[in-house]
């Protein structure tokens, strides 16, 4: 065969050509981990994780093996191979240079010049192949290398899974095959499957600007971290594409900051309406819903000007002892030293402020009879006479609560006893002005109880207990006076009549709280006449059958405690009897209170109270005949006022199983006259409302007391001389008509103190239907301050309001209106100085 190759050496290289060896079936590009995986001709490349074939020079030792192989079976059988077709040892030619893959030519295992075969470079589109792997598309069609498509829907050339994978189509999504990692956008391919990017699996991948950070869904990068955009970081900061950390001038929220560059750790506070995680985010010291709140005398915080928390500076408390202060007028005890209120008045000498040793002045103390003063204040009896410059023991007629007094100038052990409180209603009748009650009795300003003060409730709504008779104009005529050392503001009194079917009256209930105005039959209630008597009822402290004496009205009283300043709560059990199949179950009640007159008084009250500040309560039975309180949504009891005042209490939704006993509780000293029911469901009323023809504010006096009793009434035009009570001072609405001023709820008041009379004249009333009963109603819109507030300045200043969220009211977040209107009115008519 002259120079060239053996025989078996060109067989070999035309099987290596066709991508075989002797007696295998080629393997290449199968997925493989190691070369034994491969076979003959072929091995594992690390790179793809495919089978790939050998270089040339590693299959040609193999031809020259078998070359020699069969030379030697031949010599071992006898073979007559002629000694021409053998080469000689000693003159054989030297073998050919082996192929190469930069030599321009086809040769070797190529399958195209100086590609596919063993050659590293894989041939491009249009190249001769014999399989896949030749390819630098990784598909061989007929001999050819053609353009990979990973659009065609089809697992094929290098791809993992179907358009995706391998070495040319886009990455997979999670659940597709794969064969490497490289294969899948999550680079992450286990058990042959591509996973799904997630935020835990520590490879960077998804929307990640960093491992496991940063983009759509992960937490947000660190600092140091890569990040596109400022939202990819935690400290919201993204500076050449690197997040940084968070620092107090980077114009972002971050970190502990409560707003953009403030709180937290920054030196800068918040200023007021910026954002806050806590007070000490705040220039104030204030954060109030997420807020930084301005100063103020109510916040719990020292701010502002003042030297300690809440009192002192521009705020009405004055500090207590032992806390700081800068001038003695921010001290209650009018002594500031060292910056610091202290007490002056128990050393034993007359010091400081003090009109005698340790007594009067800014003492808490007051000066005993005959003691040194410059004004009553100073003095236990309240009195200092000016000219001597000493304390005068008390008298009935000082114009003073002192000495034993229960109230002032009346009570004790040398006054006559005391009457009651707010302005008092009297009725027109044809012969006389009739006592009626007093009115809107829930608007006290600055009542204190445990839990703070009482929000006012200026709405009243009083049925007339006297029929009001038609002047000869056809007006009706009633008077309002003030009776006691109050002032009154009063916004508006209208007058309705209530048109009855025969054989039913009606009771109006007393309101804890609702809405600035109701109709009239929204607190009305009809009753069947004659009201239906309780069964039984017993006081459950001294176990007493007391059925006999709440059964009529008849003037005779059950006592419920027996000392209104040393009150103990009392609980009537009552029996109704039966009251099945009844749609409505009404109580009404004749019941009048002797509210607490002393300081001493009041606070066993507020000792005592139950939660809420309530100072009545009311109960019935569940299915297990456990006694529960009745919440106020259901049925609120109240409490009975000071002046006669009948009301109805609806009970209908109170009941929970048992609807035969309920169980009625008592703080305050109190006269029940007559409990009883009705079960009639509610009537419809007509109602009318009078026109206000007239109001006229005059100057009346005060009338005497029918008796001495804790239950007296007053009497109209027997006046005490001369008047018992001094005016708060302030500026009062001046003696003239006063209509406009009551037309509307609109904080236009009508301003009255001691002695002041306002005159309301409605109608002409409307013709009464025949086979009707008539009643009135009035319903008034007014507060009082009375010297029972505490807290308060006793003065006409600060006015109250209808939109105010309590009394007191912090001046610095609301205060009474300042338009031109209001302004107007009180120049035009608060214009009387007292």
């Amino acid at each position: 065969m002259g120079g060239g190759l053996s025989g078996w050496g060109v067989v070999l290289l035309a099987l290596l050509g066709a991508g075989c060896v002797v007696g295998e079936v080629a393997v290449e590009g199968r997925p493989c981990s190691d070369d034994d995986e491969c076979g003959p001709g072929t091995r594992c490349e690390v790179a793809s994780r495919r089978c790939v074939r050998r270089a040339l020079a590693d299959a040609l030792p193999r031809e020259r093996a078998a070359d020699q192989s069969a030379r030697d079976g031949a010599a071992d059988h006898g073979s007559d191979v002629r000694a021409s077709d053998q080469r000689p040892p000693d003159h054989r030619p030297p073998d050919l240079p082996p192929p190469r893959c930069d030599d321009k030519l086809k040769n070797g295992s190529e399958t195209d010049v100086d590609c596919g075969g063993s050659c590293p470079a894989k041939c491009g589109d249009g190249k001769t192949c014999a399989l896949a792997a030749d390819c630098s598309s990784a598909i061989c069609q007929s001999g050819t290398c053609v353009a990979a498509n990973c659009t065609n829907g089809k697992k094929d050339g290098s791809e993992s899974d179907v358009d995706c994978g391998g070495l040319v189509c886009a990455k997979c999504a999670g659940g597709k095959a794969c064969i490497a990692a490289l294969d899948c956008a999550s680079k992450i391919c286990a058990a042959n499957l591509c996973t799904t990017p997630s935020c835990t699996d520590k490879v960077l991948n998804g929307t990640e600007t960093d491992l496991d950070c940063g983009g759509a869904s992960c937490p947000k990068c660190g600092t140091g971290k890569a990040c596109s955009a400022a939202s990819d970081c935690a400290s919201g900061v993204c500076t050449n594409k690197v997040c940084q950390a968070a620092t107090c001038n980077d114009s972002v929220k971050n970190g502990s900051e409560g707003d953009v560059d403030c709180g937290g750790s920054c030196p800068s506070r918040c200023a007021v309406g910026k954002k806050c995680n806590l007070g000490s985010d705040c220039v104030q010291g204030v954060c109030s819903g997420g807020t930084c709140a301005a100063a103020s005398c109510f916040d719990g915080v020292k701010n502002g000007s003042e030297p300690d928390t809440d009192c002192g500076g521009p705020c009405a408390l004055k500090c207590a002892n032992g806390k700081s202060c800068a001038v003695s007028s921010d001290c209650s005890s009018q002594t500031c030293l060292g910056g610091t209120c202290v007490n002056p008045c128990s050393d034993g000498i007359k010091d400081g402020n003090e009109t005698d040793v340790d007594c009067g002045g800014s003492c808490p103390a007051n000066c005993a009879d005959g003691k040194g003063c410059l004004v009553a204040a100073d003095c236990q009896s309240q009195v200092c006479n000016t000219a001597t410059k000493l304390c005068a023991a008390p008298t009935c007629s000082d114009g003073i609560q002192n000495g034993d007094e229960q109230g002032i100038d009346c009570g004790g052990s040398k006054c006559t006893a005391c009457g009651g409180t707010y302005p008092m209603l009297y009725t027109w009748d044809g012969g006389a002005f009739q006592f009626e009650s007093d009115l809107f009795p829930r608007g006290m300003l600055g009542f204190q109880y445990a839990g703070g003060y009482l929000q006012p409730n200026p709405n009243d709504y009083y049925l007339l207990r006297h029929a009001p008779a038609a002047r000869s104009d056809g007006l009706l005529d009633l008077r309002l006076i003030e009776e006691r050392r109050e002032v009154d503001y009063l916004d508006q009194a209208r007058l309705y009549a209530l048109d009855l079917p025969a054989g039913l009256d009606a009771y109006a209930e007393i309101l804890f709280s609702g809405p600035s105005y109701l109709p009239p039959d929204k607190v009305v209630h009809t009753v069947a006449l004659p009201l239906r008597e309780v069964a039984g009822a017993t006081q459950l402290e001294t176990g007493q059958d007391v059925t006999s004496l709440v059964r009529e009205r008849d003037g005779q009283s059950l006592t419920l405690s027996a000392d209104r300043n040393d009150m103990a709560w009392s609980t009537l059990e009552l029996n109704l009897g039966s009251v099945a199949g009844a749609t409505q179950v009404k109580l009404v009640i004749d019941a009048r209170s002797a509210m607490p007159n002393s300081p001493a008084g009041y606070q066993k009250a507020s000792a005592l109270e139950l939660p809420g500040g309530n100072r009545t309560f009311l109960q019935v039975r569940d299915a297990s005949g456990v006694w529960v309180t009745v919440p106020k949504s259901a049925a609120a009891l109240p409490i009975p006022k000071e002046f006669p005042r009948p009301f109805v209490l609806d009970v209908t939704k109170a009941f929970v199983a048992d609807r035969q006993k309920l169980r009625l509780g008592f703080l305050y000293k109190t006269y029940v006259d007559a409990i009883r029911f009705d079960t009639s469901p509610d009537q419809p009323v007509t109602v009318s409302e009078l026109p206000l023809a007239s109001a006229t504010l005059g100057y009346h006096g005060i009338d005497a007391r029918a008796d001495a009793s804790e239950l007296a009434l007053h009497v109209y035009g027997q006046l005490v001389s001369p008047k018992p009570y001094s005016y708060f001072p302030g500026l009062y609405t001046a003696f003239t008509e006063v209509t406009t001023l009551l037309a509307a709820v609109d904080d236009l008041f009508v301003i009255f103190g001691p002695g002041d009379e306002l005159t309301l004249r409605y109608g002409p009333a409307p013709a009464k239907a025949a086979a009707t009963t008539r009643r009135y109603l009035l319903y008034t819109h007014g507060y009082y301050k009375s010297d029972k507030a505490t807290g308060i300045p006793l003065a006409v200043e600060p006015l109250p309001f209808a939109a105010m969220s309590g009394f007191p009211y912090d001046p610095l977040l609301e205060s009474y209106p300042g338009d031109p209107l209001h302004q107007s009115y009180r120049s035009t008519y608060n214009t009387r100085p007292q």
